[in-house]
């Protein structure tokens, strides 16, 4: 069974407007998808890094088990693949942006060669 109660919203501890300061920096669809970018390719660098921690970890404790070696070596070498990958691709971006003219994102959102006032 529902229950439906009055709600009163005058409470004065709460406030009424919101500052939206702080979220300038996300104006257009472009700031949000170089945003999610950003987000997205620091996350592949850092599973790159503990992928790479887990493979020379695996091959410290193979004991010399030629078999167990052999996957710690292959699982090492495919985290350098992605770990240069994804360094590429992050390089790429950044050359692309700067060649096209796009804007670079930053916490306070100051585009490269914009004039900054303090």
């Amino acid at each position: 069974m529902l229950f439906l109660e009055r709600v009163f919203a005058a409470d004065p501890n709460v406030p009424t407007d919101v500052d939206t300061s702080n979220v300038d920096w996300v104006s257009s669809l472009s700031d949000v998808f170089g945003l999610i970018i950003n987000v997205v390719m620091g996350v592949a660098i850092s599973l790159a890094v503990i992928f790479l921690g887990i493979g020379g970890i695996k091959y410290i404790t193979s004991q010399g088990d030629p078999k167990a070696s052999e996957a710690a070596k292959n699982a090492i070498t495919n985290a350098v693949i992605g770990l240069v990958v994804a360094i590429a691709a992050f390089a790429i971006r950044t050359l692309v942006g700067n060649v096209i003219g796009g804007t670079s994102m930053s916490i306070e959102g100051v585009t490269p060669g914009a004039e900054v006032t303090p």
